[in-house]
């Protein structure tokens, strides 16, 4: 069963799926900051986790009209967040891992 929540959570959705702007902001103000905990955790970068939040929300609105087949938005919104967070961890290991064989070949070339 829904609870009161969800029901409201989902009729943000729909309203946003119909280009309601002020239903957006009320979404957004809802989850940024525990999205932005959420990812923060993941990713340990400040920087990385405020962008990644900026990206999901850009990324709702440019997909709103598939909003209305979301039956549980927090649910939604958190796997959504947890994939980008563990890709952007992905690609800070890597380009961690890139300069850190930078260093070595310079090290060895001197």
């Amino acid at each position: 069963m829904e609870n009161s929540n969800t029901h409201h959570d989902r009729d943000l959705l729909l309203r946003i799926a119909n280009g309601d702007e002020k239903a957006f902001a009320q979404f957004v103000a809802l989850y940024a900051d525990r999205l932005y905990t959420f990812i923060f955790r993941i990713t340990n970068n400040l920087g990385e986790s405020e962008e990644l939040v900026q990206d999901i929300f850009i990324q709702l609105w440019q997909t709103r009209e598939t909003l209305p087949a979301v039956q549980n938005p927090g649910a939604f919104l958190y796997v959504l967040s947890k994939n980008r967070a563990s890709n952007a961890l992905k690609r800070l290991i890597n380009e961690r891992n890139k300069q850190a064989r930078w260093q070595i070949q310079d090290l060895r070339s001197t």
